[in-house]
């Protein structure tokens, strides 16, 4: 950033971190995230000049403790460490998720000057509950057959 005053001239750097949790093999950031089959996994990535010397994961503002068993988590770069921006990846299985479990989870990444850059997603936890049974119609008798599946989870 340049700035003209009385003729001096003044500069300054600006530095950029960016974490934002994201989807796919693209790493699309996202906003939400829908538990489709009872177990949540996230990923979350960093982006910035310095690299974290730590990562946090939270629901709400509770902080997942990865000392259990039925949680993990998997940190690794993604860039070369000589690149200029670095890129970080935290990606966590946080186990079977129910209805009373939704809600904002979010990763911060800590850096060392304190200003640790944080992403949040809110998860949703859906469930179809379809018949267990296969049903055979016979089209020379019947012309339909109801099935009946279950829906389960918020709106």
């Amino acid at each position: 950033v340049s700035t003209q005053s009385t003729g001096k001239r003044a500069s300054t750097d600006a530095v950029v971190r960016t974490a934002a949790v994201v989807e796919g093999s693209s790493d699309t950031p996202v906003s939400h995230v829908t538990v489709t089959d009872g177990s949540l996994v996230m990923r979350c990535i960093y982006k910035g000049v310095t690299l974290p010397n730590g990562i946090s994961w939270f629901y709400g503002s509770t902080e997942i403790d990865f000392d259990s068993t039925s949680v993990s988590i998997s940190n690794s770069m993604k860039s070369r460490t000589s690149d200029t921006v670095k890129i970080y990846q935290s990606s966590v299985n946080l186990g079977v998720k129910t209805l009373s479990d939704e809600g904002k989870y979010s990763c911060r990444f800590h850096l060392d000057d304190g200003q640790d850059p944080t992403a949040e997603a809110n998860v949703k936890v859906v469930s179809v509950t379809t018949p267990k049974a296969c049903v055979f119609v016979d089209y020379g008798t019947k012309t339909k057959e109801t099935l009946t599946c279950t829906y389960t989870g918020s709106a």
